[in-house]
């Protein structure tokens, strides 16, 4: 991997840390992290 993907994949991996510390992020065991705006009444 180039210098400049690895920095790439580095900041990634910092924004993912530091946004899960944000109020109502939530992340899934696959690693996907979502928010809830609006929670619905549906089934």
């Amino acid at each position: 991997m180039s210098l400049k993907h690895q920095a790439y994949k580095e900041a990634n991996i910092r924004f993912l840390e530091e946004n899960l510390q944000n109020e109502g992020i939530n992340e899934l065991p696959s690693g996907i992290q979502y928010k809830v705006i609006l929670k619905g009444n549906g089934p």
